[in-house]
């Protein structure tokens, strides 16, 4: 079968830029052609040619919101990258469980957490390490822009080899029990954790204030003025004294948010500048 047409590429592009704010690569031609036979076959259409031909009607926008979903980018593993969860173990989490002692209330945003991993793993830093927020207010909140990946992450439920990238032995053991068709989340885990569907480019529901979010590998998908946005957004919505955690390869320089970079070992993250910016060493 003849690969899809520039043309269907273009559509598919110009409606992923509108309705996710995700500039699609033009090199990314098969990954696009895969998503669609995704759908397709979700839908018991024929190929990508049958579900551009409804697409084009207009007459189906769950189609075209499903269409969207499948392009966005759900890569993501337990404890992902390691030095960013040493730094929120040593350093981020001891310095925001010490702060909210009086109220004994912890709020965390994983704000493109795909299926789960991000928030199930800063879950497993709290329950292991700081036994003091046992009793505490404390909420981990996932948010992604599709669907089945939020509905999965919900379930807790990770297939064996999602385990094997990042969870040793040990901590499978005290975390996860064995279920029809994989590793289920403890209940602890699961009490700890709440996942919504969030289009960061679009509307945002009414957030509590965040005392750390995780805004990892998705500010890269999207053009200048589009991630100056979401920073600025994000900034709102995060305490005076909270914490941001960035991609390896992403920043605030330049994007016009008011954050003071700081470095903790490997890692750096992003605090509210409230009088001064620069550059700051933990």
């Amino acid at each position: 079968m003849a690969p899809i047409s520039e043309a269907d590429l273009r559509l598919v592009r110009a409606l992923v830029a509108e309705d996710a704010g995700i500039e699609l690569d033009e090199g990314r031609s098969h990954l696009v052609e895969a998503g669609l036979w995704d759908v397709a076959r979700e839908r018991g259409l024929d190929g990508p040619e049958a579900v551009l031909a409804r697409l084009r009607t207009g007459r189906d926008p769950g189609l075209r919101r499903r269409v969207v979903e499948a392009m966005t980018i759900h890569e993501s593993s337990f404890f992902r990258d390691g030095h960013p969860f040493e730094a929120l173990r040593d350093v981020v989490l001891p310095a925001l469980v010490r702060a909210r002692r009086a109220e004994r209330r912890l709020r965390i945003w994983s704000a493109a957490a795909a299926a789960g991993q991000e928030a199930y793993s800063v879950a497993m830093l709290l329950v292991d390490h700081f036994p003091q927020v046992a009793q505490w207010d404390v909420e981990i909140l996932g948010t992604d822009i599709a669907r089945d990946q939020v509905e999965r992450a919900r379930t807790g439920v990770f297939g064996e080899h999602e385990l094997r990238r990042g969870v040793p032995e040990a901590l499978r053991r005290r975390h996860f029990e064995a279920v029809e068709g994989g590793w289920r989340a403890s209940a602890r885990l699961r009490r700890l954790v709440r996942f919504e569907v969030v289009n960061l480019a679009g509307a945002w529901p009414r957030l509590p204030r965040m005392d750390l979010v995780l805004l990892r590998n998705v500010l890269i998908y999207f053009p200048l003025d589009l991630r100056e946005r979401v920073l600025e957004r994000t900034r709102r919505v995060m305490a005076d004294d909270g914490w941001l955690l960035l991609g390896a390869t992403e920043t605030t320089i330049r994007l016009g948010a008011r954050f003071e970079r700081v470095v903790v070992g490997a890692t750096a993250f992003y605090r509210p500048a409230l009088e001064s910016s620069g550059v700051g060493q933990v």
